[in-house]
């Protein structure tokens, strides 16, 4: 699930550009919080 997530939140950028973590959220459905823990995780 958690690489899902990690795919989507990838092309969502890749398609739309810069979106903020609140829009990003909303587009996954997760909460705000999600989106930046989940963005450090497959960071490195």
């Amino acid at each position: 699930m958690r690489a899902g997530r990690m795919m989507s939140l990838l092309l969502l950028l890749r398609n739309r550009g810069k979106m903020s973590a609140a829009r990003l959220a909303a587009e996954l459905g997760v909460t705000a919080r999600t989106v930046p823990v989940t963005s450090r995780r497959y960071s490195n």
